[in-house]
This record gives C-alpha cells, sequence and structure tokens, in this order.
C-alpha cells in the first residue's frame, strides 16, 4: 500500500472516530433538545458503519501489503547435451532462480529429475494416460523417471537478494537411443511455515527434443 492511500485511509479512520466520539457524547448530555440527540444517534449509526467498511478497506490493503513482501523465485532452465562414447548422452540442465520479490530468499534444499517421453511403445502411453483418470480426476502424466539428482543444502549456504539471479546445474548421463526428455527442477522455500501464503517451492518444466548429429 502506498504512503498516501494508506494515509487518506488512517485520516478518514480518524475523522469518523471523532464523529462517533462526538455524536455519542451529544446523546448523553442532559439539557440537549430531542431533535438534536435523534440526529446525533443516526449521525453515530452511520459513523460507526463507516469506520466498519474503511477498518475492513484498511485490513484488505494492509494484507496486500504484507503479502508484497512473501519471497518469490522465477525459474528458468536451459538444456543441452553432446554425445560421449559410441552408447551413451551427456545431458546438462542450467537451472536459474531469479528472485522477483522484494525480499531476500534462501535456497537450501531442491532437485533435479529426468524423465523420458520417447521413446515408448503405444500398449505404455496407453497404460500411462489410463493411470491419470486413476483417482477420478485428470492428474499428471507420471513418465518414467530416468534419473534423479537431490541438492543437499546448509543454512545460509545459498540466498538470493531481491533482483539478483544464481545458476544451479546438474549432469545426466542417458542412452543414445534417448529421443526427448522432460526435465523438472524444483527448489524449497526455506522460508515456508504451514499456514502461511507462502509457496513451498519453485519449479520449472522443459521439454527437449534431443538431435544426436552422426
Amino acid at each position: 500500500m502506498n504512503d498516501v492511500i494508506k494515509g487518506t485511509l488512517l485520516l478518514l479512520l480518524a475523522i469518523v472516530g471523532s464523529l462517533v466520539v462526538v455524536s455519542g457524547a451529544l446523546t448523553l448530555l442532559p439539557g440537549v433538545a430531542s431533535p438534536v440527540k435523534d440526529a446525533a444517534g443516526i449521525v453515530q449509526a452511520l459513523a460507526a458503519v463507516a469506520a466498519v467498511v474503511l477498518g475492513g478497506v484498511f485490513a484488505y490493503r494492509n494484507s496486500l501489503l504484507f503479502r508484497t513482501f512473501e519471497p518469490h523465485l522465477t525459474i528458468t532452465q536451459a538444456v543441452t547435451h553432446r554425445r560421449i562414447g559410441t552408447q551413451y548422452l551427456h545431458i546438462a540442465v542450467t537451472a536459474t532462480p531469479h528472485n522477483s520479490s522484494k525480499v531476500k530468499v534462501e535456497i537450501r534444499e531442491g532437485f533435479f529429475r529426468l524423465m523420458q517421453v520417447s521413446p515408448v511403445d503405444d500398449d505404455a502411453v496407453e497404460i500411462l494416460y489410463a493411470q491419470t483418470f486413476a483417482y477420478g480426476e485428470r492428474r499428471d502424466l507420471q513418465w518414467p523417471v530416468l534419473d534423479e539428482f537431490r541438492r543437499p543444502g546448509r543454512r545460509n549456504e545459498v540466498v538470493i537478494e531481491p533482483g539478483e539471479s544464481r545458476q544451479e546445474t546438474c549432469e545426466f548421463i542417458a542412452v543414445m537411443d534417448t529421443q526427448t526428455v522432460i526435465v523438472y527442477s524444483y527448489f524449497y522455500n526455506a522460508q515456508f511455515v504451514e499456514g502461511s501464503e507462502s509457496a513451498q517451492g519453485w519449479s520449472a518444466t522443459t521439454v527437449y527434443d534431443i538431435v544426436v548429429r552422426k
């Protein structure tokens, strides 16, 4: 919330609060004519409603203020491959977490996962697709996992300041006939607390076609 809006809401709340106090006092003072007391009662009721509305607006805007200070990473990935030996491929994945929030973000743990899309036979595809409806609702396709690397982390080992980025690279070895893979990376939010609005972590997914030069 910017300072102008915040100041305006506080001023309005102060004015409404003053009206409530003054009108309430008028209804209690002896010797005040009944029409004046009636008018003061009406003003007091209207001011009380206005105070509730303005308080709600202030609380909502204030919640947005705190939300802007939640940690957030935007993950991009670059995947490359090359032939090694006569039967294998070297696949390198570079994930770049960028801190797009207004607070520093600490990364302690994460993982990279390599999944195979092709080659695959028709029977395997049909089974894979049927499994996505096994629990009565559409789920993500569970492609066969070729390899997974879990990135361990220590406290304060990796801290990304607002607006900054950091590269994390992982390497895989796959057999030569691999044609298409899915590369998935995930970084856990070290500041996550159960019940908060913060994300548990951030991820990126890349579908990558492998063309092997002879």
